[in-house]
């Protein structure tokens, strides 16, 4: 894909590499997963870390100003420039959670079961155990132990 004078940019690579996870997603939760893990999944395969964004992030946690899992189901459109960094954030920290604690594949169970009409918290609770509430305590936890909070 390189052309004489134009080289394949690594900004380049990232967006299709996260296009591309939102392809896969898609087809295996047959459109039916929730923006948090779609944007999540999508941003690890990028890769994109929280780097500089986690100490923040763990903080908004602790204080408990992270936004509710299930407000993050549907599209983030409807959130201010602050709050759109945040849902994304959340997403990726979530997914970096899973895919830590648990592994890539039961992400992968994770989308297949939403692919077979489970609803979000249903397949959570069949792949890791945990419901919304729970999980968002587990994230919190994790970014804690992660950035020092």
């Amino acid at each position: 894909m390189q052309h004489p004078g134009r080289p394949f940019t690594s900004d380049l690579a990232q967006i299709l590499k996260h296009e591309l996870a939102h392809s896969f997603v898609n087809e295996l939760s047959v459109g039916r997963c929730p923006m948090w893990l779609n944007e999540g999944v999508a941003q690890a395969m990028e890769p994109r870390s929280l780097g500089s964004d986690g100490p923040r992030l763990a903080q908004l946690f602790q204080q408990e100003h992270e936004i509710p899992l299930n407000a993050l189901e549907g599209s983030f459109a409807s959130f201010s420039g602050s709050g759109a960094a945040l849902a994304y954030d959340e997403s990726l920290a979530t997914v970096e959670y899973i895919r830590n604690t648990y592994g890539m594949s039961d992400v992968v169970r994770l989308l297949e079961r939403l692919g077979q009409g489970e609803s979000p918290e249903s397949a959570l609770r069949s792949t890791v155990h945990s419901d919304y509430r729970q999980l968002q305590s587990e994230v919190g936890a994790f970014l804690a132990r992660q950035y020092g909070n």
